[in-house]
């Protein structure tokens, strides 16, 4: 696996591999990048892409907003998930963080269980909840990771 910044050449790639993402997810609400709505993301975030074989598999974007490194999105093509990409792209962003001593934040749907899992297992603790955020009236658990 190659993990590496994504450029202006991917974000048509990441793109689809969001589009793709929302359309496998039930609950909407839990990958709240509905189609067509990560391009204008990518225009203001920093990107790290995981590429199996030749191909981008996974993506995180985030923000840098002085003393911490805000997550937006997180996401796995559907027939990869559960193969590690994400707690690797987690794992190398907290490497980032910590180089630069600054913590981590992101906001999760408070019914996603497999996203508060993974969070969780990678050091995550909850923050502050913001009531019925999402468009479903779901929560969203604020959750932070500081370097130790």
């Amino acid at each position: 696996m190659v993990f590496r910044a994504a450029g202006p050449e991917d974000h048509k790639i990441l793109s689809a591999l969001s589009d793709s993402i929302y359309n496998s997810v039930i609950n909407k609400a839990q990958y709240n990048w509905p189609v067509g709505s990560l391009s204008a993301e990518l225009e203001k975030t920093q990107t790290y892409v995981s590429e199996l074989n030749g191909k981008i598999v996974s993506f995180i974007c985030y923000r840098d907003l002085g003393d911490v490194l805000e997550i937006s999105v997180l996401g796995t093509l559907p027939d990869q998930q559960k193969m590690g990409f994400q707690r690797q792209l987690l794992q190398q962003l907290q490497v980032i963080a910590a180089k630069q001593r600054k913590g981590l934040l992101l906001e999760v749907h408070q019914q996603n269980e497999r996203a508060l899992h993974l969070y969780q297992q990678a050091g995550f603790v909850l923050l502050n909840v913001r009531k019925k955020y999402y468009s479903d009236s779901g929560d969203a658990f604020v959750m932070k990771w500081d370097q130790q």
